[in-house]
């Protein structure tokens, strides 16, 4: 509830009209009752690291502070929590891909809410560890993969890990200090927001993503040539990256994803986007209640599936298969195929789960290819996809528990550690809530800014597009000089004859309703000779016409007589125009 609503709730129930500032501290005091004070909810965050270890054995809560010895008092520094539910949920049955992003917290005191995200079997998403810290580089970079290396345990070195960023500051030289045999990616969305700054085309836009999203060398090199047609600098300046971190066609074949994009974990911080405005405590605990009751939401929807593939798989697989219906397959023996499609030629191994355009290795899923040659081979495709996308092992992933907490006031204190908030930093001018938009981001659909339908607009002086009439800077010529006033004239009298008309109508309509009871404009549209109809002047919808107001103003023997008489007024109307 806003301060000028509250204040005029206020005014239409109780007739009170309070100032604004009033209003204001009366909300203030209103939420930290509710709520709890920004700065006095770091101060329960060591009794809350302790409650998570006694009612969730094997969680991991990291809380580190600045020591009083240096800094007089105790004050915040960093938290990173992971429960024992997600980890193992993670390391069972999800497949070894996190992605990794941070977003600003917006309360009094700042912070940065670092999050890894991974994918279930159902393309969902599932959250394995957050934390809260001072600003994002690479130290903090450096403490929250730290951490989510030790909780990962003998699985960090033993799995082939694949890690999605957004270009972070420090995120790179982390990533490479604690986990130097994974892959990582990029996101091509904000690959691409930096490469078009230099190159604005519509084509190389076209071929940016043709070349992102090629799974084979072969489509790469043909986006990447007609690319190096249009432009060096655009050709340059993407061969200059190492194609695993930006391309399908460098990707691996372990991590069983094909995300070029790390929607994943902007989904999750627009999912806790509420939050992040409320005291740290507050925020900590409604997060973790959102994902206990998700994973038992999640596991409960999952009993009920039908089939040992998740819906999202059954999705794609039926529509390989119905792409599958346009190839030609040519069975060469010992589960080898030739398929043959309108463009090009590919190879399957159904013994070794491969395909030539290597679609099928990378996402886990049959492509067109491999569907074609498994039903010509009368087998089930179900069979061939992934098992990190069966029944089994997404029941594995939300199998867990995160076991609820007692209230505040029961958790026992913690006398050694008196904590305090961190020293707030603030900026000039006002804090800023609503996230800075990148170039080229469309607007949220709010209340407040709607995107509009359409951003072209037409000048009606040139008839071309980019501004209108108002912002017109060539000077007009005579001709469009002319037609813009025979347009404002014929607008000018088209606004006065409707006056006029609607004047008339009424008063003719007063004075015949008077004597038969029956208006002109009725009586009008009770004539059946429809002489108006016939008329090519069209003066009687433009102009000031007196036969036509005469004639509305009669009855309809007349118009009946005027079929034979044919007055001589008339037939000189119908000449002079």
């Amino acid at each position: 509830m806003t301060v000028e609503s509250l204040r005029t709730a206020l005014h239409e129930k109780y007739g009170i009209r309070a100032k604004k500032q009033q209003c204001y501290r009366a909300k203030r005091k209103s939420l930290d009752v509710f709520e709890g004070n920004h700065g006095k909810s770091y101060s329960l965050l060591p009794s809350y690291r302790n409650e998570i270890r006694r009612t969730n054995p094997g969680s991991l809560v990291t809380l580190d502070y600045y020591d009083a010895e240096f800094n007089g008092v105790n004050r915040f520094r960093r938290i990173f929590i992971v429960f024992d539910a997600l980890r193992s949920g993670f390391i069972k049955g999800c497949r070894p891909f996190i992605g990794l992003d941070g977003c600003f917290l917006k309360g009094p005191h700042g912070g940065v809410f670092l999050s890894a995200v991974a994918l279930d079997g159902n393309n969902g998403l599932f959250p394995i560890a957050y934390a809260v810290v001072e600003s994002e580089g690479n130290e903090t970079w450096t403490f929250f993969l730290d951490n989510l290396k030790d909780i990962l345990g003998a699985d960090a070195h033993a799995k082939h890990w694949t890690i999605m960023s957004d270009m972070q500051k420090g995120i790179e030289v982390a990533i490479s200090n604690l986990f130097p045999e994974a892959s990582h990616r990029i996101c091509c969305r904000h690959l691409f927001n930096n490469f078009r700054k230099d190159n604005p085309r519509l084509l190389l836009k076209i071929f940016f993503w043709k070349t992102a999203r090629s799974c084979n060398e072969l489509e790469f090199n043909d986006a990447m040539n007609q690319m190096n047609g249009i432009c060096t600098e655009a050709y340059d300046c993407l061969m200059d990256r190492p194609l695993e971190i930006w391309s399908r066609v460098g990707y691996g074949e372990t991590s069983k994803s094909d995300h070029i994009i790390n929607n994943l974990t902007e989904s999750f911080n627009n999912w806790v986007g509420h939050y992040r405005s409320k005291p740290i405590l507050n925020m900590l605990e409604w997060i973790m209640i959102k994902l206990m009751v998700r994973i038992q939401k999640r596991y409960q929807k999952a009993l009920a599936w039908k089939g040992n593939l998740t819906p999202n798989a059954w999705k794609k697989l039926n529509k390989s298969i119905q792409e599958s219906r346009m190839c030609r397959v040519c069975p060469a023996g010992r589960e080898e195929f030739e398929v043959h499609e309108v463009v090009g030629v590919s190879v399957v191994n159904l013994n070794l789960r491969t395909c030539s355009c290597r679609a099928w290795q990378i996402s886990g899923i049959p492509y067109r290819h491999a569907a074609g040659a498994i039903s010509w081979n009368r087998q089930d495709p179900e069979h061939f996809c992934d098992p990190c996308y069966s029944k089994d092992t997404n029941l594995l992933a939300h199998s867990g528990m995160i076991h609820p907490l007692m209230d505040e006031k029961m958790w026992p204190k913690t006398p050694s550690i008196d904590l305090y908030p961190p020293k707030p930093r603030r900026l000039p001018g006002r804090p800023r809530k609503n996230r800075r938009r990148e170039q080229g981001e469309p607007a949220p659909a709010s209340t407040s800014e709607v995107p509009k339908r359409s951003s072209v607009v037409t000048c009606k002086y040139c008839l071309q597009t980019g501004h209108n009439r108002r912002t017109y800077q060539r000077a007009q010529t005579a001709r469009e000089r002319a037609t813009a006033a025979r347009g404002r004239a014929a607008s000018a009298r088209g606004r006065a004859q409707t006056a006029t008309k609607n004047i008339k109508s009424q008063t003719q309509g007063s004075e015949g309703a008077g004597t038969s009871g029956v208006t002109q404009q009725e009586r009008w549209k009770k004539c059946k000779c429809k002489r108006w109809k016939k008329c090519t002047c069209k003066r009687s919808f433009l102009t000031k016409c007196d036969w036509h107001w005469w004639w509305f103003s009669t009855k309809c023997e007349w118009s009946q007589s005027w079929k034979t008489a044919k007055p001589e007024w008339h037939q000189r109307w119908k000449t002079a125009k």
